[in-house]
């Protein structure tokens, strides 16, 4: 197989990196020249400045590593010329694009066309999902569910400024592209969501053009509840999620790479780590998350499994975003 990657910035360089690794030939395409000297000095990956001439070297496999709201366009055209497609996580204002890619992948049901779902991956947040999947806490409709997942922008990418790609606009996708990310794996856990309303804030004083924080209270598809804060304020990045239900609750922060399950019936805390952090048993990384989403990828177009989300599921967060601000703005609770 052959793939192409379009766009060679700090996804495309991770997503370089694991088709090398897993023996795929691989070009690329940015318009930056720096960005392509770049990608044959580190990866042996031969990069053009154009997009129709790359697709004349006749790639198997696209994936698209651009801006949040500009991932469609390619999308469409690598159905169109009959190719398998990958999409990083899309946040974009025109939903009308998404729905004619949603349409035309129908349409090509022996493609694959697969939207970005990368934190499912997560070692944690699968063992999350088995705990209440299993019913060992009660259903999921009498349950509460509360979320913190902070970063701070300029420290995404030190090499450049806030102005120089797309996190510092709110028009592409900054800020509020967090929301699309992080939902996934929270519907994927609680259900999709019902209802929403939140409040959109520009707290932070660098230059960005962005809501650089959400606080969002949704009511989910089983009536259940979920109170969420996402920002991109915070110095000490993290991500917190705590689960309640009567029967007892389960607590996770990222940078421990543990989950925590309290039980009622005993009145203990059960500490669950998947991976160790640390010592020389310790394997895992938060890389390996990238390494999984492309390799069942690459099954998924091989026809040895089957891809898990398509872009409908693109088009519910894309709304979710909207629904968020418009409460904001309205003062209302908005349903989806």
């Amino acid at each position: 197989m052959k793939a192409l990657v379009v766009g060679l910035g700090s996804m495309g360089g991770k997503r370089m990196r694991i088709l090398k690794e897993m023996g795929i030939e691989t070009i690329g395409v940015d318009m930056r020249e720096a960005r392509r000297q770049q990608a044959w000095q580190q990866y042996g990956v031969r990069a053009f400045p154009d997009f129709e001439a790359a697709l004349l070297e006749k790639p198997d496999l696209l994936l698209v590593c651009t801006w949040p709201h500009d991932h469609m366009r390619y999308v469409r055209r690598a159905l169109e010329q009959g190719i398998h497609v990958f999409s990083e996580d899309t946040c974009m204002d025109d939903l009308d694009q998404l729905t004619e890619v949603i349409e035309l992948a129908r349409s090509k049901p022996h493609l694959v066309a697969a939207p970005s779902c990368t934190m499912r991956y997560h070692v944690c947040i699968q063992k999350i999902k088995e705990i209440i999947d299993s019913g060992v806490l009660g259903p999921r409709e009498r349950s509460f569910a509360t979320y913190h997942g902070g970063s701070y922008l300029p420290d995404w990418h030190t090499y450049e400024g806030l102005g120089d790609y797309y996190a510092g606009q709110r028009k592409t996708g900054g800020g509020c592209d967090m929301i699309t990310f992080e939902f996934d794996w929270l519907c994927w856990l609680l259900g999709d969501v019902r209802k929403v309303s939140a409040l959109a804030r520009k707290n932070a004083t660098y230059d960005a053009d962005i809501f650089d924080t959400y606080q969002i209270l949704a009511e989910l598809e089983a009536g259940n509840i979920l109170t969420a804060t996402i920002d991109v304020v915070t110095r000490y990045a993290n991500r917190y999620f705590r689960y309640v239900t009567e029967k007892g609750e389960i607590y996770w922060e990222i940078n421990t790479h543990t989950v925590r399950l309290h039980t009622g019936d005993t009145d203990t805390w059960r500490i669950i780590s998947e991976k160790p952090v640390s010592g020389p048993a310790s394997s895992w990384s938060l890389f390996d998350i990238y390494r999984d989403e492309v390799r069942v990828f690459l099954e998924a177009c091989q026809g040895k499994t089957k891809y898990p989300i398509g872009f409908d599921n693109d088009l519910r967060m894309c709304r979710l975003v909207q629904a968020c601000e418009k409460s904001s703005e309205e003062g209302v609770f908005v349903s989806l």
